[in-house]
């Protein structure tokens, strides 16, 4: 796990919510990690029932989602809305075109809402006014590959993080046979 996902789950650990994270990257280990926190740590079993909210980019409009964001939480201090596979928002076509219909909530989050855009298997253009906004207002973590050549020193890093101590020759031979798909 690399330092700058280290600092993304202690600030969630602490409880200090951005209003909106943007993750995305061609690895989707990591995201499909980060995913799963906000779906099952953030908020309590009773809570999750009322306030966590999964749309897929597929099935939503982006009136949804802002309309999702903007609701207040029941019996809770938040909410979680969670959009999955954001490239297949509907809106537009091509990269992050039903995404930027969603810049104006961005521009002006709801302190209540917990947002994350989860757009898997491809990376955001950090130049666009949308991810722009996006880190201004809240987070953008990008998972990249492992490359090839690293992929030996990360299966002992992440040996190490679950409690497994893995030598140089072991890591070499899971790498070559398991390959680079995490």
């Amino acid at each position: 796990m690399n330092a700058e996902l280290k600092k993304l789950f202690q600030t969630l650990k602490l409880r200090q919510f951005a209003p909106v994270y943007l993750i995305d990257g061609e690895e989707p280990y990591y995201l499909d990690m980060i995913t799963s926190y906000f779906e099952n740590e953030i908020l309590t079993p009773a809570e999750r029932d009322f306030n966590l909210l999964v749309l897929y980019g597929k099935d939503a409009e982006w009136a949804d989602v802002v309309n999702a964001c903007r609701r207040f939480p029941m019996f809770a201090d938040k909410q979680v809305v969670i959009l999955k596979d954001a490239a297949q928002l509907k809106g537009g076509s091509g990269d992050f075109k039903g995404l930027n219909s969603l810049l104006a909530y961005i521009e002006n989050p709801s302190p209540t809402t917990i947002f994350l855009i989860e757009h898997p298997y491809k990376k955001a253009d950090g130049k666009t006014r949308f991810v722009k906004r996006i880190k201004e207002k809240g987070v953008h973590y990008t998972s990249d590959k492992v490359k090839d050549e690293k992929l030996p020193e990360w299966i002992q890093e992440h040996g190490k993080d679950i409690g497994f101590n893995i030598g140089q020759q072991e890591s070499q031979i899971l790498a070559s046979y398991l390959g680079s798909d995490l």
